[in-house]
């Protein structure tokens, strides 16, 4: 962004105030992209995540990176993809609706009868690549005229 501002030359303006993001996410961007110069707008930093619990619980934050080791980068027209990544992340997003970091001393039987605390439309998964948002399956069972906005890349 910041060479493509140097580049341009044309006047620009940094717009410091966002009011879409829980702010235990927005404060990723805000400090690697925007010098922590992006704030959270006073009535999202008053609404409280209401998934706080199920994140501390199992070990996953607001948002997470993941580092596929494996798998191999491919130009799928004009875009890239990786179908190893797009496979761990749906294993990842399955492991969430399922119920998600059972216990190693948990026995099978209660993991298939626990119940997801998280739903479909909580999650998003964002890439930058339209070529990987497709590799990605949407994890819902029906389709709909209205898919979740939140799945693969999309912008609501």
């Amino acid at each position: 962004m910041e060479r493509l501002i140097k580049e341009a030359a044309h006047p620009h303006t940094l717009l410091d105030l966002q009011y879409r993001m829980e702010p235990l996410i927005s404060s990723w961007p805000s400090k690697f992209f925007y010098r922590g110069m992006v704030e959270d707008a006073e009535y999202v930093q008053k609404r409280s995540s209401k998934r706080t619990w199920w994140h501390a619980e199992n070990g996953m934050g607001p948002y997470c990176f993941v580092d596929v080791k494996r798998g191999k980068e491919i130009k799928r027209g004009n875009s890239w993809s990786n179908p190893t990544e797009a496979l761990a992340i749906a294993s990842i997003v399955e492991m969430m609706l399922k119920g998600g970091g059972q216990d190693q001393d948990q026995d099978e039987e209660d993991a298939k009868n626990r119940t997801s605390s998280v739903k479909e439309e909580e999650i998003g998964v964002i890439s930058f690549y339209s070529g990987q948002a497709s590799l990605i399956p949407n994890p819902s069972p029906n389709p709909n005229p209205n898919p979740n906005p939140n799945w693969g890349g999309q912008s609501h």
